[in-house]
């Protein structure tokens, strides 16, 4: 009954999502309602289809997830092309499709659970604190190596009150200090600009002037990721504005099981039939897979929608999905 509509409900009316098997069938989806609110919401005040009217809202979500990515990883000086993305929660796979259409990524990776991979993680993460603390230190071109070596002492100093902070709250949690390690890092700026830019670092205990050019190099490796080498500025000098300090202690990290491969075909009693969905303009036939039943190996080709009662996994006909040894899902075009 609530007015609100959702991209779940567009989920719902396109095909994507099981009416009948929303938490393994725990929650039953109304999908009448859905395509009610969606006519009277959307579809009619905008004077179009409901179905093609909805799968443009799919594609402007993608297209916004897409951008975000994108300008999070350049602006870091990264290429998307190099890296694996991790596509987890329980809406992850349902949309994977649409963020392998609008993404240059290496490859796409996802795991059967899905929809507890983040709680896997927080269980699987080292114990890990963060200290930060402002600062002002300033490293120009015309600083003595005495002075320079004066400010590296001053941040040292710094960087030990935070790493004892991390002692002593990690200790009240029981853990001995000999377990506890730190990672250091700085933001930085040239003199006079506006924004800062956080740069680890490997030096935690600057005592000399050679300490210090280590940290301004790290900085400027940073730097020339991002922006071309010309947009350096090193004769304006250096101000760090910010330190930290992240307190870890490792864990003993989980084992993923290894299953033997069974080959590509999957196992019949996998098969769900098929079902109506609506992509790319037109409604065709979706094979429709149990998630529990697929095997390490095993190929599925699109157009295919493979449910679990935590997530939904949507391949359309332009890819497939392969189950690796550990039975992770990588999303492949054909």
């Amino acid at each position: 009954t609530h007015p609100d509509i959702t991209v779940g409900d567009i989920d719902l009316i396109l095909g994507y999502l099981n009416e009948d098997y929303f938490l393994g069938g725990k929650a039953k989806l109304n999908k009448e309602r859905a395509l009610k609110m969606l006519e009277e919401r959307m579809a009619k005040p905008l004077g179009q289809d409901i179905y093609e009217v909805s799968s443009k809202v799919l594609d402007l979500l993608h297209s916004d997830m897409c951008g975000h990515i994108h300008g999070m990883l350049l602006s870091k000086g990264l290429n998307p092309a190099e890296f694996t993305m991790l596509v987890y929660g329980g809406s992850g796979p349902l949309h994977a499709w649409g963020l392998d259409r609008g993404l240059s990524m290496g490859q796409l990776i996802m795991v059967p659970w899905a929809a507890a991979f983040s709680a896997f993680g927080v269980a699987a993460a080292e114990y890990f604190h963060r200290y930060d603390k402002a600062v002002t230190f300033f490293l120009t071109p015309d600083m003595t190596d005495d002075i320079k070596a004066m400010q590296g002492g001053g941040l040292s100093m710094t960087w030990q009150e935070l790493e004892e902070r991390g002692y002593a709250e990690l200790e009240a949690e029981g853990i001995s200090r000999d377990a506890v390690t730190f990672r250091h890092g700085i933001s930085c700026r040239y003199i006079g600009q506006l924004s800062n830019w956080e740069v680890p670092v490997e030096i935690g205990r600057p005592q000399t002037a050679e300490d210090v050019d280590k940290i301004i190099d790290a900085f400027e490796k940073y730097y020339v990721s991002i922006y071309p080498s010309g947009a350096r500025y090193p004769e304006a000098g250096y101000q760090i504005t910010e330190i930290y300090v992240e307190a870890v202690v490792q864990k003993t990290k989980p084992v993923m099981i290894t299953y033997p491969l069974q080959g590509k075909e999957p196992p019949k009693e996998a098969s769900k039939g098929k079902r109506q969905a609506y992509m790319d303009g037109e409604w065709s036939d979706f094979d429709i897979l149990e998630m529990d039943l697929l095997e390490a190996g095993n190929r599925i080709d699109g157009p295919a929608i493979i449910e679990h009662p935590m997530t939904t996994l949507v391949i359309p006909p332009q890819n497939y999905v392969e189950f690796d040894e550990h039975k992770f899902i990588r999303y492949l075009k054909k």
